[in-house]
């Protein structure tokens, strides 16, 4: 994959669990901090929203900075009900280490 680092993982943009597709179009370079961590605790939290019969709705901007193979953060927005939330994700290669805590 284009941009991926050694350390990072290929992350899915619309996980599997909601119906996204594992081919490269859905994949992206992320951290393992930011696939394993931040990303998917964003994810837990849709999961469990559609679980209580809620429904979604979900953007994710991928931003790029350099030469396009890399994203540099993401911004996701995502709406729960009548409640709005704006997140930015970093995904700087400092980030890809995985701590111990």
């Amino acid at each position: 994959m284009k941009g991926k680092l050694d350390q990072d993982d290929a992350g899915h943009l619309i996980g599997r669990v909601f119906g996204g597709i594992g081919d490269d179009i859905n994949l992206v370079p992320m951290t393992q901090k930011v696939n394993r961590r931040s990303y998917r605790g964003l994810e837990r939290e849709w999961e469990r929203a559609i679980r209580d019969g809620m429904t979604i709705d979900i953007t994710v901007w991928v931003v790029y900075t350099d030469d396009g193979h890399r994203p540099a953060y993401f911004e996701v927005e995502y709406e729960i009900g009548d409640e709005i939330e704006s997140v930015t994700i970093l995904n700087t290669p400092a980030d890809s280490e995985e701590s111990d805590a």
